[in-house]
């Protein structure tokens, strides 16, 4: 759904991108540093109850999410496994906004487990069908950006109301599993 928004965006943020890339971090570097920010911010959370320091390095997590690819294709030093590891640590970084939700008291240890399981499937459906030949770019209607602002909703919301945050948190478990059975009629679709 965002996808269309992608360059527009990218182009907004090409600032950005140049001054990570004049610091000479690689892309790869780019990338854990999100996962660092998310483990800090689900320890200040599970530890402090801080759901401040959480949402905040949600949001720092999303941002370098973004920006590791934005660096990589400045730089043009993207590679096979840069493409790899970004789509390996953003499962790790799902877990972590999944558990966070657990910690915030949005969501049940059964809800997140749903949750989670969902995330895990809109990868693997798109992997899956990508192995055999057909591109899932575009394909459903909550890819990872739109996923990440529905969780930073959820997050922003629970300073305001628990009631207003979990009734986000649950529309992310309903479009991630409209977006599953999205690509799967997809797949279908063109495997025939």
């Amino acid at each position: 759904m965002l996808g269309k928004y992608k360059k527009a965006l990218e182009r907004r943020f090409l600032g950005v991108a140049r001054a990570a890339a004049a610091t000479r971090l690689s892309p790869n570097v780019i990338t854990f540093s999100g996962l660092v920010f998310g483990v800090a911010g689900l320890y200040m959370l599970a530890a402090y109850s801080s759901l401040t320091l959480f949402l905040l390095g949600c949001a720092a997590m999303g941002l370098m999410d973004m920006l590791d690819g934005l660096v990589a294709r400045y730089t043009g030093s993207a590679s096979r496994f840069g493409a790899f590891l970004d789509s390996t640590v953003d499962r790790a970084e799902d877990a972590l906004i999944s558990a966070g939700f657990m910690y915030a008291g949005l969501l049940s240890p059964g809800e997140v487990l749903l949750l989670l399981t969902g995330m895990f499937l809109i990868s693997y459906t798109r992997a899956r069908a990508e192995s055999l030949g057909v591109s899932m770019s575009g394909v459903g209607f909550a890819e990872r950006p739109e996923r990440i602002l529905l969780a930073l909703l959820s997050l922003i919301l629970a300073f305001v109301s628990l009631g207003a945050a979990r009734a986000v948190a649950w529309l992310l478990i309903v479009v991630v599993y409209l977006t599953v059975a999205q690509r799967i009629h997809y797949a279908a679709k063109m495997l025939r």
